[in-house]
């Protein structure tokens, strides 16, 4: 479709840039609303930083191992977002469980809760990088959009996968701002996304290889992202106090500020 900008920038490189910091600005802005401690969110701030660059990481060595299934080649050709997701979040989860502070492993579902909308917003305008550069695309379809990588009309599936998230996000973004609906970001994010990206494999056509007869590994990955969002929806609603920041504890005051303490009858020969 349109793989560089300007002649010279690749699209793709383009909107996963605006979507890393779309995601960025939103967390803050998101954490500012909810009121998270500074420490809280300085902590969290930096492990989404160093999630992002692991994301990356995992995206890049998992598309490697996709085309050594495909074609026998190891080649650091290409990402994925599915590995991308794995590798992020395994390495955000570590920052929180092994912190030596209680409160910053206590806030960690929650803040997690706030992570859930930027990532799915991210990975929105990343989908729009592909259908811009023209990957991740459709089966051959008369009803489709021409992709000249191609050479005929396929299904547009990232357009159809970047229409979900917005919805998706939207519905986050609800959840989150709403003080009806508390700790289900996560799992609607796990659930539906994984249904959604189980189905939408059917229709794609850029084949990467296969971990089980039948099922594209997005699809293998699919089906452990729904268990691990049953797991989540189970804890929710056995323990659905952890999935809310803890209110900061204020510094005890007087109860009239004007009020000082009586000094003591028994005064040194100093005072």
């Amino acid at each position: 479709m349109y793989p560089y900008l300007f002649g010279k920038i690749p699209s793709y490189s383009v909107m996963t840039i605006i979507g890393i910091l779309a995601a960025v600005v939103l967390f803050r802005v998101l954490c500012a609303k909810k009121q998270v401690p500074g420490k809280i969110y300085d902590y969290y701030a930096t492990a989404a930083i160093v999630a992002i660059a692991a994301g990356l990481g995992s995206a890049f060595l998992f598309q490697a191992v996709y085309n050594l299934i495909a074609n026998g080649k190891f080649e650091f050709r290409g990402l994925t977002f599915m590995g991308g997701l794995i590798g992020g979040a395994l390495t955000f989860i570590l920052f929180g469980l092994l912190s030596r502070r209680p409160e910053r492993r206590a806030a960690l579902l929650p803040i997690a809760e706030l992570a859930a909308p930027c990532l799915v917003l991210a990975h929105a305008i990343g989908r729009i990088g592909c259908f811009l550069a023209g990957c991740c695309y459709g089966k051959v379809s008369d009803h489709g959009i021409y992709m000249p990588a191609v050479g005929a009309k396929v299904i547009p599936t990232q357009l159809i996968e970047a229409a979900f998230l917005f919805a998706l996000f939207g519905l986050l973004l609800w959840f989150t701002m709403s003080d009806k609906v508390k700790g289900f970001n996560l799992v609607s994010y796990a659930l539906s996304y994984s249904v959604f990206r189980f189905v939408i494999e059917f229709f794609r056509d850029d084949y990467r290889g296969s971990f089980i007869p039948g099922l594209s590994p997005s699809q293998f990955q699919s089906i452990i992202l729904l268990a691990v969002g049953a797991f989540v929806l189970a804890l929710r609603l056995k323990f659905p106090d952890r999935f809310v920041l803890a209110p900061e504890s204020a510094p005890e005051t007087p109860d009239d500020p004007t009020e000082t303490p009586e000094k003591s009858d028994e005064t040194s020969e100093n005072d």
